[in-house]
């Protein structure tokens, strides 16, 4: 009975952050979207470079005393003062070392504008640090659906500030600002939802039960850090910001599937594993419905954009974004393995052993170090684009040593649970190319584009049927077991 009702939680909690993460990304498209078609690539770039000056100094502060708060096991409210009194605090120095930094940045990437946009993001740090820590308790109840709502106020209000931003100011500026709203309105959105009121205080004793939860999760941050923005930094400093822009912009689009959708399954299984930690069984299966549920979304969707790349830049981004095809062909493949190595993340920490996330991502690291250096001056950004693949790989070893340990899933249990998610990404893979081989070559404009996507959906949709009824890999029986989850939820 307790693993139907944990089950239900998931899938329950997985929906209402599923519908939370799919209007903030809808909104977050759009605006991507309309800023391409009227900003210029140097201008996403430029907002990168803020993007990597921004993460540098947050992993390099970061306790994880929120995932700490989450996983604990007691009452964490007697920790709450504390945790806001240290984020407020490295909200306000980190704040004044983006504006301090702003000339320095400015200076050395030749950019000008460096200095105002770059200081003015200081204020994002500031908006962050001041957020409400009572909000943890959402997810530590698993209330999604206020968290949902939360995310979708948010969005509604940061997407009424992007638009016109972008169509009045017509620069990097207009993306500044978004990104700053967006914080505002996360920090004034916590004090409405939560009645907690979160005051000055430090405790030592208390800071250092968190820390001593937190250490791996600053080694890891860092370790988030190089290897997740290391690329774009490097892309900045040797390539220039022009070249920033297309790779950041390629890499939105192609990692989509992996970094939205398994963002969302992360929010839901940390504290639901948190809350198995002490129950073998009911932990594996947990873990099992949550990987076999992200790679059945992940899957289809990255094949869908590997297939529908070029009509996405030529008729909806505009032909002058031509040079991302290739790099979203192979950011695509990136964005598979991460959605499946990013699996395992939750679950080592909601195990209490967040040394394995961190061990897990050494070698990623460490292939990214001595590779991109050569690749990018033979291939320039595709040989950035396949160190990324490459470093994906080398981490799986421990992917498997870690789950193997923790859920006793081996190789083979994993690979035959996540059979039925291979199919159906080939096939829809499959079906997407042969009705764009067979429509689209006839009729080569925006109309054909769309008939040739929407036969191909059609077509994997009868295959998959039949699929099911001559295997055992029953791919409508999945989804109606989700559906009976959902509706009988309490």
């Amino acid at each position: 009975m307790a693993s139907i009702k944990s089950n239900k939680k998931l899938t329950s909690g997985s929906l209402w952050i599923t519908v939370s993460e799919t209007i903030r990304n809808a909104a977050s498209l759009t605006v991507a979207i309309l800023a391409a078609r009227v900003l210029s690539p140097e201008d996403f770039g430029l907002m990168a470079i803020i993007f990597v000056v921004t993460a540098i100094l947050e992993a390099s502060t970061k306790t994880g005393f929120e995932k700490a708060l989450v996983q604990k096991q007691s009452d964490p409210e007697p920790y709450l003062d504390v945790a806001f009194t240290w984020h407020l605090g490295r909200g306000v120095v980190l704040g004044a070392a983006m504006v301090a930094l702003a000339p320095l940045l400015a200076h050395f990437y030749d950019e000008p504008i460096l200095t105002p946009t770059v200081a003015a993001c200081g204020l994002y740090l500031l908006f962050k640090g001041a957020k409400n820590t009572g909000e943890i308790f959402f997810t530590r109840d698993l209330d999604f659906k206020t968290v949902c709502l939360i995310n979708v106020s948010r969005s509604a209000l940061q997407l009424g500030v992007a638009i016109p931003a972008i169509f009045i100011l017509q620069n990097v500026w207009a993306l500044v600002i978004e990104f700053i709203a967006g914080a505002l309105f996360a920090m004034v959105i916590s004090y409405i939802a939560h009645p907690y009121r979160p005051k000055l205080e430090w405790d030592w004793p208390k800071a250092k039960e968190l820390i001593t939860f937190g250490k791996w999760i600053f080694g890891l941050s860092i370790l988030v850090f190089l290897i997740n923005k290391g690329d774009d930094l490097f892309i900045s400093a040797y390539l220039g910001a022009t070249a920033l822009g297309f790779y950041y912009y390629a890499f939105e689009i192609s990692n989509w599937p992996a970094t939205k959708v398994t963002h969302v399954l992360s929010k839901v299984s940390f504290p639901t594993y948190s809350r198995l930690q002490d129950d073998p069984d009911e932990l594996r299966q947990a873990f099992v419905n949550v990987m076999k549920t992200t790679l059945l979304i992940t899957g289809p969707f990255s094949a869908a954009i590997f297939v529908v790349a070029p009509h996405l830049v030529f008729y909806v981004i505009g032909s002058d974004w031509s040079p991302i095809i290739p790099l979203v062909y192979l950011l695509v493949l990136a964005g598979m393995v991460r959605s499946f190595q990013a699996l395992a993340g939750a679950l080592f920490q909601a195990c209490g052993r967040p040394d394995m996330d961190f061990k897990m991502n050494v070698p990623r690291l460490l292939a990214i170090g001595v590779l991109i250096w050569p690749m990018a001056s033979w291939m320039g950004l595709a040989g950035v684009a396949i160190v990324i693949i490459l470093a994906l790989l080398v981490s799986l070893p421990l992917w498997f040593y870690g789950v193997k340990l923790l859920v006793g899933l081996t190789i083979t249990e994993v690979l035959r649970e996540n059979t039925l998610a291979a199919i159906a990404t080939i096939t829809l893979w499959l079906s997407l190319a042969a009705m764009d081989g067979l429509i689209y070559f006839s009729i080569p404009t925006w109309y054909g584009a769309v008939a040739a996507m929407l036969a191909g959906v059609a077509t994997w949709a009868g295959l998959m049927y039949l699929i099911q009824l001559v295997s055992p890999w029953k791919f409508y029986d999945e989804l109606q077991q989700l559906k009976k989850v959902l509706r009988s939820d309490d």
